[in-house]
């Protein structure tokens, strides 16, 4: 059975004022037309909906039964027409957002709250990813947006810079040897890292900055996240080049400085797919390049 809307939204206003009349008057047709409609809406469902033969408007028992299904059936096509009003406007819809851990301590859970605040309409569906995760991501679809270390090696993505950040040393609270010379200091110690399976480029970065401070480290134990690479820092495992975001945790027992090493600097950009943006994840990222990120 294939019944229109604007049938049914005819049916409806006749069932709740009663009147041909003023119905069509409300519709802005002729009372003739608005006939014409409920006949051919009695012919789709196979039975009279409306009685004529009394002096005064009366629905039929179909007439009543589809009154209630019709008005639920209405509300919902206005819902779903409001959302796609929305989704086209960016405010409604589903966006998938990969990120890592710098981003979520430099800010990212102010962004969020904001743009919850502005669209509530927007599920938001969050991914922990290393950058080049996230850009693989990126380029197959699977999520609309990151937040990855720039410059980005791909054609097909756009990245605008947000935030630089650092690694900082994390080393146990009862390290006997001095720190003043930052991360040189720690040529000889034992290292904890993550796995270079977990995030190769954060790996690089870890052996590029101890190169540059003229020695290759020596790693005695990895793990799968940085809060845990903290706690063994803490246990006494070794020191760790970690986020300079990451001193916000409050690992007990980690005291952290300065690497004084120029290496250990990167930049963070928010990254989105050039050819696919739509106006969900521009409105996501005007957002954000309005916050002040801060490590």
């Amino acid at each position: 059975m294939n019944l229109e809307l604007a049938l049914l939204h005819s049916f409806v206003r006749l069932a709740e004022l009663e009147h041909f009349g003023q119905t069509a008057d409300e519709l802005h047709i002729s009372q003739p037309a608005l006939t014409k409609q409920i006949k051919k809406l009695e012919e789709r469902v196979g039975g009279r909906l409306v009685d004529r033969d009394t002096r005064h408007f009366e629905l039929t028992a179909a007439g009543r039964v589809l009154l209630e299904s019709a008005r639920s059936l209405l509300a919902r096509a206005e819902q779903a027409e409001r959302k796609l009003e929305l989704a086209l406007e960016g405010k409604a819809g589903i966006l998938r957002v990969g990120f890592g851990t710098a981003t979520l301590s430099a800010g990212l859970g102010t962004l969020l709250r904001e743009f919850r605040t502005n669209y509530p309409h927007v599920e938001v569906n969050l991914t922990d990813m290393s950058s080049p995760a996230q850009v693989d991501a990126l380029e197959k679809g699977d999520i609309d947006v990151g937040f990855v270390r720039i410059p980005v090696n791909s054609t097909v993505l756009t990245a605008i810079p947000l935030l630089e950040e650092k690694l900082v040393l994390a080393y146990p609270e009862n390290h006997k040897g001095k720190v003043k010379k930052g991360l040189q200091a720690f040529r000889q110690a034992p290292f904890v890292a993550i796995r270079r399976s977990v995030s190769s480029s954060f790996n690089d970065h870890l052996l590029r900055t101890c190169r540059a401070a003229g020695f290759t480290p020596k790693i005695v134990q990895e793990a799968g996240e940085i809060f845990t690479l903290l706690h063994l820092v803490g246990a006494g495992l070794g020191a760790a080049l970690v986020p300079e975001s990451c001193t916000r945790m409050g690992v007990p027992h980690v005291k952290y400085t300065d690497t004084q090493v120029a290496e250990a600097g990167w930049k963070i950009g928010i990254t989105y797919p050039t050819d696919r943006s739509h106006k969900l994840v521009e409105n996501f990222v005007e957002l954000a390049c309005s916050l002040k990120f801060s490590t």
